[in-house]
């Protein structure tokens, strides 16, 4: 399966700091995007956690020959006891949680694991398709027939997750699959992306733009000319070869962003060497 692939991240205009982090790891057909939650710096640990853990678990030996619903679950549910661990021993990172969402490409099919308000869509025949559900309290409302779509948007209680790794209890995650057809483009976004921008107006936006490159760096503009109060991080994976692969941006890594392993004290509680 021929896959082209473009991710970028902003800050935003409010934020301190980056709490976002994907990847991009088109050798073994994964993109993912977590958004992490807590006080000081302990959103942008979490979802580092969850990015490396899952990138790390995915690619050996332990895992890479399971079943992709067997894989998810098992990774799924150790980040999620890992970030729990580290959480409770270190007052600064104390509740610290993040969203993931994980899409594989694999021999003509996609499979999905999802949880929190970070989003996948299929783009396909030109028509733009929410794949996961955001697992927020307004979605709970909406799924009752309480408010409607359009109210859950603009709620002061939008951003209020009702399941996010590393928080509480072991949560239930969301496990999709399906056919992946030539042609078809995969939109992964975090929160900060979809609380700006209407559906109607990314797939205008994706439909303006020439190419890969050109519709992430579109999105990620027309958020910055709007509030942009939360972090943004888009992905677009597209199936084929219609356009050319083109790297991330001089001095970004394509397959992890952001690159805060460096920092020590944080790798002590990881398993395994990064």
């Amino acid at each position: 399966m021929k896959l082209t692939y473009y991710g970028l991240s902003n800050i935003g205009k409010f934020r301190a700091n980056n709490e976002d982090a994907y990847l991009i790891d088109p050798s073994n057909g994964i993109f993912a995007v977590a958004d992490g939650m807590g006080g000081h710096n302990a959103g942008e640990v979490a979802s580092w956690m969850a990015i490396e853990i899952f990138s790390h678990l995915n690619s050996s030996e332990a895992y890479k020959d399971l079943k992709p619903s067997k894989r998810f679950v098992r990774i799924f549910e150790f980040i999620h006891r890992l970030i729990n661990s580290v959480s409770s021993k270190s007052p600064m990172l104390y509740q610290m949680g993040t969203t993931l969402t994980v899409l594989l490409l694999k021999r003509g099919k996609y499979y999905i694991g999802h949880i929190g308000d970070s989003r996948v869509y299929l783009i396909r025949k030109g028509k733009l398709k929410q794949l996961t559900k955001d697992d927020t309290l307004v979605q709970s409302r909406v799924d009752q027939g309480l408010i409607t779509p359009e109210e859950a948007r603009h709620s002061n209680d939008a951003h209020i997750l009702i399941k996010a790794l590393g928080v509480g209890e072991l949560p239930k995650f969301q496990f999709l699959k399906g056919r992946a057809k030539k042609k078809d483009i995969f939109l992964l976004t975090s929160d900060g992306l979809t609380d700006e921008l209407s559906d109607d107006e990314i797939i205008e936006i994706i439909g303006l733009s020439p190419d890969l490159k050109s519709s992430v760096e579109n999105l990620i503009r027309s958020v910055m000319e709007k509030e942009a109060k939360d972090n943004i991080t888009v992905i677009m994976v597209e199936v084929g070869d219609k356009w050319p692969v083109v790297p991330p941006p001089k001095g970004m890594t394509p397959e992890r962003l952001p690159a805060i392993k460096r920092r020590r004290g944080i790798r002590k509680f990881l398993p395994f060497k990064i």
